[in-house]
């Protein structure tokens, strides 16, 4: 639970409008039974379902729980206003800035070195909640190790997925101007949403996508009922599922490597275990066999061999795992040959 959401919340109050939301309905309850001889029935069952779907709506309020609810709340990957905000993004581009904002990459200046290397992914690549500065991600630690021959830029942002990566490949990729892409991605695929990025992006193009929380929105019992309505349906409602993450990530090394460059696929590590997330790591797996400049790391031994320390949460890393995953990305690029210049190179 994070510290805000503590702070706001306040347990006596929560259990005082809780009890006054049981005792409506107890008085609702009472109102049913007795309704022959009451001649204000209608008005007062009315006033008192009323009451206590007010007094439940404001105790969630005063609750942990019910602060995640907050439809206001624009970090929810899977909100409107969210998802709103990055397909615009991803059609207007870079904005500019140090870090990564409203759905999209920071812009980058021209190449400073022979060769430069993009590194793609979600918050994990740039963008979450635990850093504050671009220079704490694996990037600029990779950066480090390889300059000055080698520049290497993040353009990761919160949230993102195979989807945004794609569309950021097919509309972008010459602005960033980078030999070597790695995409590090795995974790955001398997998202809740009502229907997949793809399907999203098109009610989105047709207008039929909300761009801000309405009134409705702001309901936590509202919002409650929705997530739960999400769970229930299960694993059919991802952001990107796995065939969708395969055709995603053919079209960005498509995209890359008809440009000359290369892709290094990585897959997302996650602490204690990502079995959950084996079919998006099966596809990434397959996406990169025996084709000429697509290749494919898993860094999770290395990284898991730090246990938690190379964690924050379930898949951000903490300082040391910023670093294990840079040093096995050197390792790999040089394994595969890719530091020594632009095009295709042999695959080992």
């Amino acid at each position: 639970m994070g510290a805000g959401l503590a702070a706001g919340a306040d347990q006596g109050l929560a259990r005082l409008y809780f009890a006054f939301a049981g005792a409506s309905v107890g008085g609702l309850l009472w109102s049913i039974r007795h309704a022959l001889g009451l001649r204000l029935y209608n008005i007062l069952a009315l006033c008192l379902a009323l009451s206590s779907l007010g007094a439940l709506e404001v105790g969630l309020r005063w609750t942990s729980l019910g602060q995640r609810w907050d439809g206001e709340d624009l970090r929810e990957a899977g909100s409107s206003a969210t998802l709103s905000a990055q397909f615009q993004a991803l059609e207007r581009g870079p904005k500019g800035g140090d870090y990564p904002a409203a759905g999209f990459p920071v812009a980058l200046p021209p190449r400073r070195a022979a060769q430069r290397i993009a590194c793609l992914g979600g918050s994990s690549t740039g963008g979450a909640w635990q850093n504050k500065s671009l220079d704490d991600f694996y990037p600029a630690l990779l950066g480090a190790a390889l300059q000055p021959e080698v520049e290497v830029v993040n353009q990761g942002a919160g949230s993102w997925t195979s989807f945004h990566v794609r569309k950021y490949a097919e509309n972008w990729l010459d602005a960033a101007d980078a030999q070597v892409v790695t995409v590090y991605l795995g974790v955001n695929e398997a998202t809740l949403a009502p229907a997949s990025y793809a399907d999203l992006h098109a009610r989105w193009k047709a207008g039929k996508l909300g761009s801000g929380p309405s009134v409705l929105a702001r309901l936590r019992l509202l919002n409650g009922l929705r997530y739960l309505g999400r769970g229930l349906r299960g694993r059919g409602d991802v952001a990107v599922d796995p065939d969708e993450f395969r055709d995603n990530l053919d079209a960005i090394a498509d995209a890359v490597t008809a440009r000359g460059g290369r892709v290094l696929l990585v897959r997302e590590v996650v602490y204690p275990s990502g079995e959950a997330f084996g079919a998006w790591a099966t596809q990434m797996q397959a996406a990169a066999q025996d084709r000429d400049g697509v290749a494919y790391l898993d860094p999770s031994p290395r990284l898991l061999a730090f246990g938690s320390g190379a964690f924050l949460d379930e898949n951000h890393l903490s300082p040391a795992g910023h670093a294990a995953l840079a040093e096995a990305l050197q390792q790999r690029l040089s394994e595969l040959g890719w530091l020594e210049g632009p095009g295709p190179g042999p695959k080992r």
